[in-house]
């Protein structure tokens, strides 16, 4: 033991120092005009993101932190089926190789592949079928680069006789990963039992060869979902088949192993539970969102203190009381500290899409039981959601506004106080004429817009497609590179444009607070279209007075005087012979892992930076010494801190000033 402990921690080290020098070698195929593509502007066509599919199935998409989209699915393209990966760009652009990259040359058939995306990658789990009596559990961890990390075959986590139920996959902050499978005796049917296992950052097992035993019994169990503490503990929520009746139950590990509480069960009163989503929130609390199967169909949520007690009442509240079935729950946490849900209503055979925002402390935010921002013919159903980073969302679902035709994809924008940005009756993603769309996927940009990616069967060819959307519902960003910079008193904007001949000039606009009127977008200048440019580059100079953050956008204006807008642009200023200390908002903000806060100084000193959370609790303090005439930075890296609002209090001499920052990861 002490010889593999040895082993494991030389491993751990090598391998965070090769990570910056070891030399990648690919074997690329040659698709030139798929590799180099971009978005396809045109929700018809779409972008077909990989090549030689056969039918790829179990399609699921995730964000990378760092930028971009990694996606995983499975396909059987020759006698066994095999899970493969690819990662896109913010342009659409693929990563690697055209047609994905398999996980595993194991032999078996390979099936759904379930993934868990952090800053330093994705690690993935699939089960695989050897023969008709041996199934086996692997992982593997991947890069937005193609590089897969735990050899060409992935970590066997578990092997034998049993039949692999379900299982689920988390990766921690520090690198570590978190496997909860549930497996079902060949010999004895009705005995299932539940594990755990926990992978270092190199691919070690934690625990002993089979995991720790979470709960063993005569009951069927199923849909395991495993949430890690980021103190190499962790808490495991599973649906277990008690007294005739589906159970959610819930119970937590430190992280040696040790339970700590639990199992408790969480649906008591609610009904037969269909199905589950979790949902990590701030503090180690948890939010719990289920589906009960009983007629009309409900759902039903509550959170968890970090001890596994309720905080709402018992048996949680009902997420809304109107008529009709209600399900499909997602869910996800918004920049402001609240949670957003969506799900389908059904009445009389009508379904519709419905919203509700509300507080940690289950007070609604917008309307009571939820809401539907259109009603239209036809169905609605099988929606997706995503933060926009603002405190508002974006959500895509399937349309069947056309009982006799296959459904299309539709998506909708809702900014933080429930009002709709995009077209009424919402924006098409994907409309290819009567085509079979399957597994929906979106994905946030990171700038305010979505990615949706899916399946789609279309005529001769089955494959993965994919559509962006921008913030401002376009379907390709007509100003590209935008960027400023001060260069004297002038902010110096500087932009390119895909080029097209229906634009006849750029807007320059300016956001203006002002406490005594409404603050407003101004115009600040205009430049004209160059038709006949190669390089499509502009720039406009805008003359400053005041020093602070400064917000511009541009508005695209065509011949018919339409306009729509680029994404907002924030420029801190300084003033060059400015004897005042000024402190600028921190960037970016709102942000996962670091921010920087720029301040002046008109001479050396002393100053203090104090981080308080939102209950106005000092977490944090800092005092710096050298510091120079002139422009400073602070760069503030949020560590373990959890989601939520915090405020930053600088200090130099008498002069002090408040800031509000916000971590979302």
């Amino acid at each position: 033991m002490l010889h593999k402990r040895f082993y494991k921690n030389i491993s751990d080290t090598i391998y965070c120092f090769s990570k910056r020098f070891r030399l990648m070698i690919f074997f690329f195929l040659i698709f030139s005009t798929h590799l180099f593509s971009q978005w396809n502007e045109n929700p018809s066509i779409n972008s077909n993101l990989i090549v030689d599919a056969v039918n790829p199935t179990n399609l699921s998409a995730y964000e990378n932190p760092n930028g971009g989209t990694y996606f995983f699915w499975e396909d059987k393209k020759k006698s066994e089926s095999s899970v493969y990966f690819q990662h896109l760009d913010q342009n659409g652009k693929v990563s690697f190789r055209a047609d994905g990259k398999r996980l595993s040359n194991t032999k078996g058939n390979q099936n759904n592949p379930v993934a868990s995306v952090g800053t330093n990658g994705a690690v993935v789990i699939w089960k695989s079928i050897i023969d008709a009596n041996t199934q086996a559990l692997y992982a593997q961890k991947v890069e937005s680069n193609g590089y897969t990390y735990w050899s060409d075959a992935g970590i066997e986590i578990r092997k034998g006789d049993n039949e692999l139920v379900n299982y689920s996959i988390a990766y921690d902050d520090d690198g570590l990963s978190y496997i909860a499978y549930i497996e079902k005796s060949f010999y004895s049917p009705t005995k299932y039992s539940l594990k755990v296992q926990r992978l270092s950052i190199t691919g070690y097992t934690d625990f002993e060869k089979d995991g720790i035993e979470v709960v063993h019994s005569l009951n069927a169990k199923n849909q395991v979902v495993i949430k890690p503490d980021n103190k190499g503990g962790f808490s495991v929520f599973w649906i277990e088949f008690v007294n005739r009746r589906n159970v959610l139950v819930g119970t937590a590990f430190n992280s040696s192993g040790k339970q700590i509480w639990g199992p408790t069960e969480y649906s008591r009163f609610t009904g037969n539970v269909l199905s589950y989503k979790l949902l990590p929130l701030p503090k180690q609390q948890t939010y719990l969102i289920w589906q009960n199967l009983d007629k009309p169909r409900t759902i039903s949520h509550q959170i968890l203190n970090e001890n596994g007690g309720t905080l709402w009442e018992t048996g949680g509240k009902n997420l809304s009381r109107t008529k009709g079935d209600h399900t499909n729950p997602q869910v996800i946490t918004s920049s402001d500290s609240a949670v957003i849900v969506s799900w389908t209503h059904d009445l009389n055979k009508d379904k519709n899409v419905f919203l509700q925002k509300f507080r940690f402390n289950g007070k609604t935010i917008w309307e009571e039981n939820g809401y539907t921002f259109f009603k239209i013919d036809g169905d609605q159903f099988g929606q997706t959601i995503v933060s926009d980073g603002k405190g508002g969302a974006i959500t895509a679902w399937l349309d069947r506004r056309d009982a006799k035709m296959q459904p299309n994809i539709y998506g909708q924008k809702i900014n933080k106080k429930g009002d709709i940005l995009w077209d009424q009756t919402g924006t098409l993603l994907a409309a290819y004429k009567n085509s079979e769309k399957s597994y929906l996927n979106l994905v946030s940009d990171q700038n305010g817009g979505a990615i949706a990616i899916f399946k789609d069967k279309r005529e001769s060819i089955t494959s993965i497609f994919g559509q962006r959307i921008y913030a401002t519902k376009s379907y390709t960003s007509l100003i590209l590179d935008f960027n400023a910079a001060q260069k004297g008193d002038s902010a110096l904007l500087k932009w390119r444009s895909l080029s097209t001949s229906n634009i006849a000039g750029y807007q320059i606009e300016k956001f203006v607070s002002n406490e005594d009127e409404d603050s407003a977008w101004i115009k600040v200048g205009y430049v004209n279209h160059y038709a006949m440019s190669i390089t499509n580059k502009y720039q406009f100079s805008d003359a400053l007075e005041e020093a602070g953050s400064h917000y511009y956008r541009i508005a695209i204006v065509d011949h018919a005087g339409n306009s729509s807008y680029s994404d907002v642009l924030r420029m801190n200023f300084i003033l060059t012979d400015s004897e005042n200390i000024i402190v600028y908002q921190n960037t970016p903000n709102p942000f996962s892992d670091s921010t920087s806060i720029v301040y002046h100084l008109p001479n050396k000193r002393n100053v203090k930076f104090e981080i308080y959370n939102s209950r106005i609790e000092k977490i944090k303090e800092f005092t710096i010494s050298e510091t120079k005439t002139g422009s400073n930075r602070f760069v503030f890296n949020a560590g373990n801190l959890p989601n939520g609002v915090y405020f930053y209090r600088f200090t130099a001499g008498e002069f002090v000033e408040v800031k509000k920052m916000v971590i979302s990861r």
